[in-house]
């Protein structure tokens, strides 16, 4: 049985029209677009956090110091988060698709 994280970036591979490229490019153009994704979720948690855990957040980066569990605790105590990261990545998303899609045409 593959792996349902593998079938899921073969789907966006195919979506963002990448599946003739070189496997080193392929994977270039995936860690572009993951990298473009987590600058979202940053965005995202940045715009509606508080002053208090914006704080939080920014020493844990300095520290480079429970980043990924600092995220989790503070997205977890904002209501709307879920909602507005699903949002704000299917808007990036649907941005990054039709500039690929321009461009294979």
């Amino acid at each position: 049985m593959k792996n349902p994280e593998h079938n899921h970036l073969q789907e966006i591979v195919k979506d963002l029209k990448l599946q003739n490229l070189p496997e080193s490019e392929k994977a270039e153009a995936l860690r572009i677009l993951q990298d473009r994704l987590d600058s979202v979720i940053m965005q995202t948690l940045i715009a509606l956090a508080t002053a208090e855990q914006k704080k939080l957040l920014t020493e844990a980066l300095e520290k480079s110091d429970r980043v990924e569990k600092t995220i989790t605790e503070i997205s977890s105590e904002i209501p709307e988060f879920s909602e507005a990261l699903e949002q704000a990545l299917l808007a990036e998303y649907e941005s990054i698709r039709g500039v690929m899609r321009a461009a294979s045409k």
